[in-house]
């Protein structure tokens, strides 16, 4: 695994020269509530990791040893894909060498079975997500497709979401793996939503529903990342 940090936006297309000029498959979403861990391990294990290598995709994700990072970068070991796997986090939240093993401050792990992982200014997650969208950008260039994929997830996620439909990137909303993911899904199909379980912008989310798809099984997330991939 290749580690990286970066000050600046415009160092990035250089530390991902190697994977340029392909579609994307951002897999995005936080940790997994323990009832619906097999489940997102299937949607990675027969939908993301699989069809993101016919498509000659890269995945780009997270980056540490939790939750849809952890099945996403097992999947992809599992596979034996070939499949770039590119994370992105703050640095200050990263353990990743003996000096952030020995510091008072909580790090977390890096998955292991990642191709590269980009280190980015910041002092808490959330802070690495404008420069997920540079990274993005910089592996598709300016005719390759890109395409999210939303697993559970909390207060960071939505605002990953937002950026993706920002960036007017189709996001595929993992009915059942829970939390955003769910309530994202119940939106979009005009159910009510307990107070508190989704953000103020939620009406700016739905405003793009154009772009959101939900996805209730391994069968409708391969289609859908197939078509948002290669479609014209």
């Amino acid at each position: 695994m290749k580690i990286n940090a970066v000050e600046h936006f415009a160092d990035i297309s250089e530390l991902v020269s190697a994977f340029q000029y392909r579609p994307v498959v951002n897999v995005i979403g936080g940790g997994l509530p323990p009832a619906v861990s097999n489940y997102a391990a299937q949607l990675c294990e027969q939908a993301v990791v699989p069809t993101a290598t016919a498509c000659g995709a890269c995945l780009v994700d997270g980056a540490t040893d939790d939750g849809i990072m952890h099945v996403l970068g097992s999947a992809v070991h599992q596979a034996g894909s070939v499949v770039p796997l590119i994370g992105v986090t703050v640095e200050a939240k990263a353990l990743w060498n003996t000096v952030d093993a020995d510091s008072s401050k909580k790090r977390y792990s890096l998955e292991p079975h990642h191709d590269q992982v980009i280190l980015t200014p910041g002092t808490s997650f959330g802070g690495e997500t404008a420069w997920m969208q540079e990274v993005i950008h910089a592996i598709t260039g300016q005719t390759h497709r890109s395409v999210a994929v939303l697993f559970s997830g909390g207060a960071i996620t939505w605002r990953e979401v937002y950026a993706s439909l920002q960036n007017r990137r189709p996001v595929l909303v993992c009915q059942g793996t829970g939390r955003a993911a769910d309530t994202l899904a119940a939106a979009l199909q005009g159910g009510t939503i307990a107070e508190g379980c989704a953000p103020d912008f939620l009406g700016d989310l739905l405003a793009a529903k154009d772009l959101l798809k939900i996805i209730p099984n391994v069968a409708s997330l391969q289609l859908a990342l197939k078509d948002a991939l290669l479609s014209s």
